[in-house]
């Protein structure tokens, strides 16, 4: 919130991880998912409790705080939540995958329903509450369904994100700037809508773009 003073009043960076952590708290009581995973060039590993006491948490506030690093656009983290939740809802459906599946599908009728509202030209901006909700569901979706590699691979824009905005230090402007109808990035590349924002395209081309890159993925994760 901002003052008529001009102070920003509300939480502080790192509470909002801590913040996400109760909604682990019910899949880490009932023991939801499989205690084993296979790992690349380590094979299957067993986790035991350490699953629902530390991965699953982990696992929860790290893609509540992951998908929340790429937002700010008209449309861009309810198209994408469209995309991904789509293909994780019948990759759930089409591996019997039942808890999932009424979630995944439960969670992109909502998504649907903001993202009328939310895209080009936006008349709702939803807010950090909105990806972290949509954070929250892919880490659920991933520990109920047994679908961790599948909702990987989907997050793998967010995790390019969270390397881009690490190599500025978390502190290099994310959000660019319009001129003559087109969107300018600041400086350097430290987000990834930075790599079409040269001045060539209008902030919806760039929010489609962001889509195609997040429908690459959500097609992949059925192909490995």
């Amino acid at each position: 919130v901002n003052t008529a003073k001009g102070k920003r009043i509300g939480l502080k960076q790192w509470q909002k991880p801590l913040l996400c952590l109760p909604a682990a708290l019910p899949l880490a009581a009932l023991r939801m998912g499989v205690s084993s995973m296979t790992l690349p060039l380590v094979g299957t590993v067993s986790f035991g409790l350490l699953y629902p006491l530390l991965i699953v948490p982990v696992a929860i506030v790290g893609a509540s705080n992951m998908v929340n690093l790429l937002a700010g656009l008209n449309g861009l983290e309810s198209g994408m939540g469209i995309i991904y939740l789509s293909s994780l809802s019948l990759y759930a459906y089409f591996h019997s995958n039942l808890a999932a599946k009424v979630i995944a599908f439960a969670a992109l009728g909502a998504v649907a329903g903001v993202f009328l509202l939310n895209r080009y030209p936006s008349k709702l901006l939803p807010g950090d509450s909105f990806t972290y909700f949509l954070g929250a569901v892919l880490g659920t979706i991933a520990v109920v369904g047994n679908m961790e590699k599948p909702a990987l691979i989907a997050s793998a824009p967010f995790l390019i994100e969270g390397l881009l905005k690490a190599r500025g230090g978390f502190k290099k402007p994310t959000v660019g700037y319009v001129e003559n109808g087109k969107i300018y990035k600041h400086e350097g590349i430290y987000s990834l809508p930075h790599l079409f924002m040269n001045g060539k395209y209008t902030e919806k081309q760039v929010v489609e773009f962001m889509w195609a890159i997040s429908a690459f993925f959500s097609i992949l994760l059925w192909l490995v």
